[in-house]
């Protein structure tokens, strides 16, 4: 991993008095970007992708898989995915196509159930994979970015 340039952060904001990685401030960035996520400081943030790691997929390959036990969700920084409902189906049902600042398998992740869904790249796919166990680690149930996710997740519930 390498470190953001300087130049990219400004000086004497909250970004400044942390190192870091190309990771952590692509994801920032990411999330900041989304409305969703507009209200929530940074300070709020950065402990929830600290830990996240990298993961990138090629065209046309699976993120998560339908029926598959869900360990871990996924923000998408680069690229976009197509999510298809395919358990007990002849042809696959399309549910969303999401890009940057869209999560995949937080449904399945928050739940503990298995993943509801099948996630194909559709062109190549970085994001950030952020562990149940760091998440439930981090996240209090006044956290402002579960607040948010709980909203996002609802939204993407109702559209089923």
């Amino acid at each position: 991993m390498t470190s953001v340039p300087e130049s990219t952060i400004v000086p004497g904001s909250l970004m400044d008095a942390y190192t870091l990685d190309t990771d952590i401030y692509d994801a920032l960035k990411t999330l900041t970007a989304k409305p969703a996520f507009h209200g929530i400081r940074i300070e709020d943030m950065i402990p929830l992708v600290k830990n996240g790691r990298r993961r990138s997929f090629p065209a046309r390959t699976t993120v998560v898989e339908h029926g598959r036990r869900s360990e871990s969700l996924y923000l998408v920084l680069h690229g976009k995915v197509r999510i298809e409902r395919t358990f007990g189906l002849e042809r696959p049902q399309f549910l969303a196509e999401v890009g940057p600042g869209d999560f995949i398998g937080e449904m399945g992740t928050f739940t503990g159930v298995a993943r509801s869904a099948t996630a194909f790249a559709l062109e190549p796919v970085d994001t950030l994979e952020m562990s149940e166990h760091d998440l439930q680690r981090v996240l209090r149930h006044d956290h402002p970015f579960m607040v948010a996710l709980v909203k996002l997740m609802n939204d993407r519930y109702r559209r089923l």
